[in-house]
């Protein structure tokens, strides 16, 4: 009897971010907070639920033509995947990789659950949260000064 090898086969990215370490299951949420669920036009490669050493099981994401440039979405990553890597790839090679992380202060990440904070109102106001402790993830609305935790934290879309 002949044993037959599993093997994913990816095909490697030109140019674009690769997200790897997601959590299992995270990687949608990652999609939907980068505003990427909406764009038909862009290839994206959603690999789900694949063996890792480090995590168990864990998502990976291949972004064609998608820089991640903005602190504000990494931020999004940190909270959604808390120690995912995120690297850069132009023209098949490696520019950048580096781990992401939760800042002191997180401005346009979250959005506050109090109805009647004023970063909620019709209003020009970017959200800002202090982070208390990372893990459990714990942050404190800036204008209301209400406080969160993991459960009752919403990313801002």
């Amino acid at each position: 009897m002949v044993s037959e090898k599993e093997e994913l086969v990816i095909t490697k990215l030109k140019d674009g971010t690769v997200i790897d370490h997601i959590p299992a299951g995270k990687s949608l949420d990652i999609l939907n907070a980068l505003g990427l669920l909406k764009d038909k036009d862009r290839k994206i490669a959603a690999i789900m639920c694949v063996k890792s050493r480090k995590l168990g099981k864990k998502d990976l994401l291949k972004i064609e033509d998608f820089y991640l440039e903005s602190k504000i979405l990494e931020g999004k990553i940190a909270i959604i995947a808390p120690g995912s890597n995120i690297s850069i790839i132009k023209d098949y090679i490696l520019i950048s990789k580096h781990e992401v992380s939760i800042s002191d202060r997180l401005v346009s990440t979250l959005r506050c659950i109090n109805p009647d904070c004023i970063s909620n109102a019709k209003e020009d106001i970017k959200s800002r949260f202090d982070v208390l402790s990372r893990f459990p993830l714990k942050v404190r609305c800036h204008y209301c000064e209400r406080t969160f935790c993991d459960d009752g934290i919403v990313v801002d879309v």
